[in-house]
């Protein structure tokens, strides 16, 4: 039996081609997951950066008040008080509600003065009645004024003195 010799030259010649051939490939799929993978992240950088910008904004916009005169008013009987003197400060959103209530003060004052004289010093000595109390202010001072349509933007009430007796 007579054994065949095969050439050795054709098969190096594959290899000498297939070497470099295989490295191309890979650095191929190398640079197309580097590039997918700087896409990904360089379409999702510009929604970060706006969302920053706005907390900043918000953040470092000095907030507007409006204080009101002392209020003394009478209470509704009640064994802890009669009357009660009380100084409040009200955060708006901008200057140009503030000068809304400025505008409407007698109106504020009202409609303060019915709220608070509708109270019972028992009501409003608590933490928690200072906070309803709190909340009824704002609901009372942005409904819309006498011949207004629109609402005024009273974000927070603070109260800065608040006496009964």
């Amino acid at each position: 039996m007579e054994l065949l010799e095969l050439d050795d030259e054709p098969l190096n010649k594959r290899d000498k081609f297939r070497k470099p051939l295989l490295i191309g490939l890979a650095v191929l799929v190398l640079l197309a997951a580097v590039g997918g993978g700087v896409w990904y992240f360089v379409s999702r950088s510009p929604a970060v950066p706006e969302q920053e910008s706005t907390e900043k904004e918000t953040s470092t916009a000095a907030p507007v008040f409006f204080t009101l005169e002392p209020f003394i008013v009478n209470l509704q009987p009640s064994p802890i008080g009669k009357r009660m003197q009380i100084t409040l400060s009200l955060q708006v959103s901008d200057e140009e509600q503030a000068e809304k209530l400025k505008q409407f003060n007698p109106e504020v004052r009202s409609r303060l003065l019915i709220l608070l004289s509708s109270k019972a010093g028992s009501d409003i000595s608590t933490t928690e009645g200072k906070t309803v109390l709190a909340n009824e202010i704002i609901e009372q001072i942005n409904q819309p004024f006498t011949g207004r349509k629109d609402a005024q933007e009273v974000t927070a009430v603070f109260f800065t003195s608040f006496v009964i007796q």
